[in-house]
């Protein structure tokens, strides 16, 4: 089950409108860890239609809602230009240690 969720998340300075998905039916990422993942490069899709209906109606609100969630993604990348599709946690799940980035980039790898 995925379940999508505004949510208000803080960081670096910027408050976003990013997806939030919980994962009960298999593992995660790469390690296929059970866990919730946050953020997730799903939000730069909801981004995507944010700015599509912005630009189609002209509505400015969405057009900060599009751009505060690619903003919430950018944490995913890293300096040297590699990237994860999602952060997973708590810092441990079922007693395994969690709190990382996820090695794969998107759900192809």
């Amino acid at each position: 089950m995925t379940l999508s969720a505004s949510v208000t998340f803080d960081f670096k300075t910027f408050t976003n409108t990013l997806y939030v998905s919980i994962c009960n039916s298999f593992g995660i990422g790469k390690k296929r860890m059970y866990g919730d993942t946050f953020p997730h490069y799903w939000s730069s899709l909801t981004a995507n239609v944010y700015y599509d209906y912005a630009r189609l109606t002209r509505n400015n609100e969405y057009m900060k809602k599009a751009e505060a969630s690619y903003r919430g993604t950018l944490s995913m990348f890293n300096p040297d230009g590699s990237a994860s599709c999602a952060y997973v946690y708590p810092v441990t799940i079922n007693g395994k240690d969690a709190g990382y980035y996820d090695p794969y980039a998107n759900d192809q790898d």
